[in-house]
């Protein structure tokens, strides 16, 4: 074999292994089939450029491969200071429906206030024509609120001390009656 047959040879040899090589890179760089299964919550596509070297003797290929994968938005796990939703505060004042309601359901008041807004808007006198359901929790007939005190037509306090009873007797609290009111639209 002279020298130009060897450098032949070397010559074959080298694009003999670049083409394997190539290959072998293209075969085993290839994602496997991937199924889509759907993630629970938002979902947000996002596209992705990155550039992929194909590792081959002589000049170096690069190619701009684009991958697009589908992820969960970050929620956060409790709500803080800087990620609540700002809304103004109203102020309250002492002898107010509301004042009284703080008092009566304690930790459970925002609760209580949600279903409250919804049945009366906070007027107590309240009535619904229709059922005839009166004062801020709608009590039907209206006389239950009476063994909570003689006033019960016009005392916020009086409603409100009925409405507890009866959320905590019915549902174990205002919480669980404002959840069970959100599903069926009435407690």
């Amino acid at each position: 074999m002279n020298v130009n047959q060897g450098k032949i040879l070397i010559a074959g040899l080298a694009v003999f292994t670049a083409a394997v090589t190539t290959a072998t890179a293209v075969r085993f760089n290839v994602d496997p089939p991937t199924k889509e299964v759907p993630l629970p919550g938002p979902t947000v596509t996002e596209i992705v450029n990155r550039p992929f070297t194909v590792p081959v003797p002589g000049p170096t290929v690069t190619k701009k491969v684009v991958i697009t994968k589908t992820v969960r938005p970050k929620i956060p796990k409790e709500a803080s200071r800087s990620n609540e939703r700002k809304t103004p505060r109203k102020s309250v004042s002492l002898g107010s429906p509301q004042a009284a309601a703080k008092t009566i359901f304690g930790s459970q008041y925002s609760c209580a206030a949600a279903v409250i807004s919804r049945e009366s808007g906070w007027n107590v006198r309240a009535t619904n024509p229709s059922s005839g359901a009166y004062g801020l929790g709608q009590a039907l007939p209206p006389s239950k609120m009476a063994p909570y005190g003689s006033d019960w037509r016009t005392s916020a306090r009086t409603q409100l001390t009925w409405m507890k009873a009866y959320l905590d007797g019915r549902y174990g609290g205002a919480c669980a009656g404002w959840e069970f009111w959100q599903g069926h639209l009435w407690y």
